[in-house]
């Protein structure tokens, strides 16, 4: 009884598996899987950003990583000297 179900599952996760395999924008079978940040998979001409409609936030992603960096760099004031 336990293998007629496993059975279906394997199943399920092959057709899980297959479907990963495919870009989500044409459909078309990808031999190389590229994933974008909003976690998708596609084929290498739907990749950029703006080709699929990324929902993934860039600019926030970008100002957390400068802020950081600036917060690195203490003060610029002090490293400033006046002519």
């Amino acid at each position: 009884m336990e293998q007629k179900q496993q059975q279906p599952q394997q199943q399920q996760q092959q057709q899980q598996q297959r479907q990963k395999q495919r870009c989500e924008k044409c459909n078309k079978k990808l031999i190389i899987e590229y994933k974008c940040k909003c976690e998708k998979q596609f084929c290498i001409s739907h990749l950029n950003a703006e080709e699929h409609s990324c929902t993934f936030n860039y600019k926030q992603q970008y100002q957390e990583i400068i802020k950081k960096q600036i917060d690195d760099i203490g003060p610029l004031s002090t490293k400033v000297d006046k002519i």
